[in-house]
């Protein structure tokens, strides 16, 4: 006759520990079997409950200078958040720390925001800092233009007027993306001049694009045109005439007129173009000797997180324009992955730098990035004990010094952030039954009686329901060479990183002990 025992045990432990006391003596054989027969639990969904009260928490990641940087506050999304709603909350965070930078606080600009969950399932807060790039020709395309690598100077290679919508002509654009954190495409006239050929078109075009790879089109029906340019400033057409803004390819002119542009001012007074994504909006602006204009204002998209290029189009040759000091904030995602590579350079890694500073200028109201590697004292303080807690952190308000790249200023949480705990199986641990299991994330003997390879969301279970039957009764050796007696018994249900879950109401696990017969 087969000595075979079905036990069950239960548990209303939040953490699902079961610890049954029986009344009967159950005796082990000598070398019995073991085999898991069914598990039944509500999984409690992780939860943060966000509102009027813990919305809203602060960060730094420079002191407070002339007016700018300091503490700023970040909000956090309202709602309630488990594993199905996260990354609203991730997103939330990261956007509404993007929205408080300012490219006139220094260590600021160039700063990017990073929200994220490591592969090791724990949530971080980065601040790395985008180079501010100038025209190296690895970072930078060009069609008919001229480079000098020496001063960083540009110029269209044949002095002939182009027409306005023949930007293919000759164009330079950058291969990397522009900052999605905080920074600047800008520009410096370092000579125009009225061309020969009266009423030519000249100066040029400076802005931010999707559409990169048109630039290459020199004919056929997907060129580059006007409507391409997502945000762009247009210099004057001639000395006299004035400067014009380019949002979604609608062009609208404004009054101002260039103050300092030819041989006759000294080149460290005369006009600089800038084209910035600070405090959450797209700000075109002409700095000058003595003052500065806006010409436009507009929210960034943070909804679709565009990927812009910044590009330069000149409009004449060398005796009517020259550009320099062209600088550009740099992200990290490339042109070739838009387009046929072919048409476009290798890009290089990008250079851990920031172009030559300008601060020797006269027009110093134009907001410098501090050079990379600059050390600063970074903060975070969570809304409350318990966002930080949910987040993974042990500690509300946090400091850390870094100098990034050399050092990135991460934030990263010591525990593994609960809603993505939820493992795609549940391990089933015997506490106080030795088996003959093994596991290759402990490198060790465990005891191990199951692994449910399903979870409460993978079989869409809504109501965080877990009811788990085995097809077929799989019996693993007990380690008992002699027999023995068992009034309690104890075992938990663990995710796959040994790592307890939370549980609600009552959990139920049921297995099968028999003696082994040779």
């Amino acid at each position: 006759m087969s000595d075979k025992k079905l036990i069950r045990l239960t548990t209303t432990d939040t953490n699902c520990i079961f610890q049954n006391e029986f009344h009967d003596e159950i005796i082990i054989k000598e070398k019995s079997e073991i085999a898991f027969q069914s598990l039944s639990m509500i999984k409690e969904p992780t939860r943060l409950i966000v509102g009027a009260n813990n919305d809203t928490g602060t960060f730094q990641i420079q002191a407070v200078g002339g007016g700018f940087g300091g503490l700023h506050n970040y909000n956090l999304p309202h709602g309630n958040f488990s594993d199905t709603n996260f990354d609203t909350l991730l997103a939330g965070i990261e956007d509404n720390m993007n929205k408080a930078l300012s490219v006139n606080a220094d260590i600021e600009n160039g700063t990017v925001a990073e929200v994220q969950i490591s592969s090791g399932h724990k949530f971080f807060v980065n601040f790395p800092r985008d180079p501010f790039m100038d025209t190296n020709s690895l970072f930078f395309e060009d069609t008919a233009c001229t480079i000098n690598g020496a001063n960083g100077q540009l110029n269209k290679t044949q002095d002939l007027p182009s027409p306005v919508n023949s930007f293919g002509l000759a164009n330079t654009n950058y291969s990397f993306n522009f900052t999605k954190g905080c920074g600047s495409m800008r520009a410096r006239i370092n000579l125009f001049a009225n061309h020969a050929v009266l009423g030519a078109d000249n100066g040029f075009f400076i802005g931010l694009t999707q559409n990169p790879q048109k630039l290459k089109n020199l004919t056929g029906a997907d060129v580059f045109t006007l409507a391409d340019m997502d945000f762009a400033i247009k210099t004057p057409l001639t000395t006299t005439t004035t400067y014009s803004s380019i949002i979604n390819g609608v062009e609208t002119a404004s009054l101002l007129r260039m103050i300092k542009f030819d041989a006759t001012t000294a080149l460290n007074t005369h006009d600089y173009i800038d084209i910035s994504l600070s405090k959450g909006n797209i700000i075109g602006t002409v700095y000058y000797d003595g003052g500065q204009v806006e010409l436009f204002t507009t929210p960034y998209d943070y909804v679709n997180k565009p990927n812009y290029y910044g590009f330069i189009i000149p409009m004449a040759g060398a005796s009517n324009i020259i550009v320099d000091e062209i600088r550009c904030t740099i992200g990290t995602e490339t042109i070739n992955s838009l387009s046929n590579p072919t048409l476009f350079n290798s890009v290089g890694v990008r250079a851990s730098k920031v172009g030559s500073a300008l601060l020797s200028d006269t027009v110093t109201n134009i907001p410098q990035p501090k050079p990379q590697a600059t050390a600063s004292n970074y903060i975070i303080n969570w809304p409350t004990r318990d966002t930080a807690i949910y987040l993974g952190y042990q500690e509300q308000n946090l400091t850390l010094r870094a100098n990034p790249p050399t050092v990135d200023p991460m934030f990263l949480a010591l525990e593994g952030f609960q809603p993505v705990q939820d493992s795609d199986i549940y391990l089933v641990e015997l506490l106080n039954i030795p088996l003959n299991s093994y596991d290759g994330f402990t490198e060790g003997r465990k005891n191990i009686l199951a692994v449910i390879p399903v979870n409460e969301r993978n079989v869409g279970q809504k109501d965080s329901v877990l009811q788990y039957e085995a097809n077929n009764l799989n019996f693993i050796t007990l380690k008992n060479d002699y027999e023995f007696s068992l009034r309690n018994i104890r075992a938990r249900i663990v995710n796959a990183r040994f790592e307890p879950i939370i549980t609600e109401g009552l959990s139920s696990l049921t297995f099968y002990i028999r003696q082994y017969k040779e």
